[in-house]
């Protein structure tokens, strides 16, 4: 009986890792920033997308944080859109991080956490820190760029899009 239950846990596990392999339509969240601002993902068609998943409470998030700075502050002016998914459910915790952090990206967050909010299911988030790039169509086209992997990559494509015209 145990295997059976195991084998139905990994056919779900397999089905939800499906839908946000690259090729697959990004799911379309609708998030909130420090100041009330609602978004949604479809806002920033016809731009590409890093959406990065972390939290307060998460030491490896940290160590990303330089990463995504510097790939942002390069970037910033070309056709990309830097957003942090902050996984939170404390809103003080939430924005003393981001102040600490020095984030000055979009960062948005539900206020949910990782047990409660919609994006774990969404995006399969099995934990942090976990990232995706959305191209400008709302396909996922990357997975879990880490480290220097954020910047190369992203100049890579970003620049690719802005010689096709």
């Amino acid at each position: 009986l145990n295997s059976n239950v195991f084998v139905a846990e990994c056919r779900d596990n397999w089905e939800k890792e499906k839908k946000v392999q690259p090729g697959q339509p990004a799911y379309d969240f609708t998030l909130s920033d420090i100041d009330g601002k609602v978004y949604k993902l479809s806002d920033f068609r016809g731009k590409y997308v890093l959406i990065e998943f972390s939290a307060s409470w998460c030491g490896w998030c940290k160590k990303e944080i330089p990463h995504i700075r510097k790939a942002y502050e390069q970037l910033k002016d070309r056709n990309i859109v830097f957003i942090t998914m902050m996984m939170d459910t404390e809103r003080e915790q939430w924005i003393r991080d981001m102040k600490r952090e020095e984030i000055g990206w979009l960062c948005l967050t539900d206020l949910k956490g990782m047990k409660k909010s919609p994006l774990v299911d969404a995006y399969n988030l099995r934990g942090l820190p976990d990232s995706f790039v959305v191209d400008p169509e709302g396909y996922i086209i990357r997975r879990d760029l880490r480290g220097g992997e954020v910047l190369d990559y992203l100049s890579e494509v970003v620049t690719e899009y802005q010689n096709e015209f």
